[in-house]
């Protein structure tokens, strides 16, 4: 009876075990799906939204830049993208609320596409005054010229209320990091 005793004792420290150890192979898996999920790659819009407000104004301390934009044409073979950018920064010393500084230019960005992922590597913009519409000319294809020239107050004011909403939605989920 003792051997069946202690038996039953190592088999129930053994199942005990497993079942410990099952548990936490699953909250391994668990803790791996939530990395997983952490890391995903990200969308193209916040490639071209993270690289817009990091590249096309020069910083400030205490500034929080959002990006609006719309793509108005790819060239996927010369590895380009056409779109015409909104960028506004806000002061967070302030109340954030408006934004101290922004701008509204058309941009050539460099892109490339490694396993579906956008990457970009450079952009370009039209020179002010005089040198702007020799430089759309240049730099975009004809097709659009146009539009780049006369990119309509209602495009601009659809890129500010797309930025109103981003600005509302950080500020009701506790602003984003500083950056400088």
């Amino acid at each position: 009876m003792k051997f069946g005793l202690a038996g039953i004792l190592l088999g129930a420290i053994l199942v005990t075990g497993c079942a410990n150890e099952a548990v936490n192979v699953q909250d391994v898996a668990v803790n791996l799906e939530e990395h997983q999920k952490e890391r995903q790659p990200a969308s193209e819009e916040q490639v071209i939204e993270a690289y817009l407000t990091d590249k096309l104004m020069s910083p400030s301390t205490g500034d929080v830049k959002f990006a609006a934009f719309e793509i108005l044409e790819e060239d996927t073979q010369a590895g380009k993208m056409y779109a015409w950018s909104l960028i506004e920064a806000y002061d967070l010393a302030r109340d954030a609320s408006e934004s101290t500084r922004g701008v509204s230019i058309p941009v050539v960005l460099k892109v490339s596409r490694t396993n579906g992922s956008l990457a970009i590597t450079g952009h370009t913009t039209p020179r002010d005054g005089s040198y702007y519409a020799p430089d759309v000319r240049a730099l975009f294809p004809a097709r659009i010229q146009d539009k780049v020239l006369h990119y309509s107050s209602q495009h601009i004011q659809s890129l500010m209320k797309e930025m109103e909403e981003k600005v509302k939605a950080a500020k009701e989920n506790g602003m984003p990091r500083q950056q400088s």
